[in-house]
């Protein structure tokens, strides 16, 4: 809410996150602990997994590089995710 974000924008980043926290602890991982590489290909992997669209990837990624930049404070982070690109058809 301090950032303004919408409540729906809230709760999708909340959810988003609850899943990558699954998948971490699905995989053993120690979300705290992952590399920018790892927190890119753990995305990626959930993302694909679960057949994701663009969108929904888009709010998985913000959800998750929330958590690394504002709350742990970790800035490296801000590039560090591959964003995917647009269908060449919704263009």
């Amino acid at each position: 809410r301090s950032a303004n974000y919408s409540m729906n924008t809230i709760q999708n980043y909340f959810n988003c996150f609850l899943q990558f926290c699954y998948y971490c602890q699905l995989k053993g991982f120690e979300k705290n602990d992952l590399s920018c590489d790892q927190v890119n290909r753990s995305v990626l992997e959930l993302s694909t997994r679960n057949g994701y669209g663009i969108s929904m990837r888009h709010s998985l990624i913000n959800a998750v590089l929330y958590y690394y930049k504002v709350v742990l404070g970790r800035l490296e982070y801000r590039n560090g995710i591959i964003r995917p690109k647009k269908d060449q058809e919704h263009r």
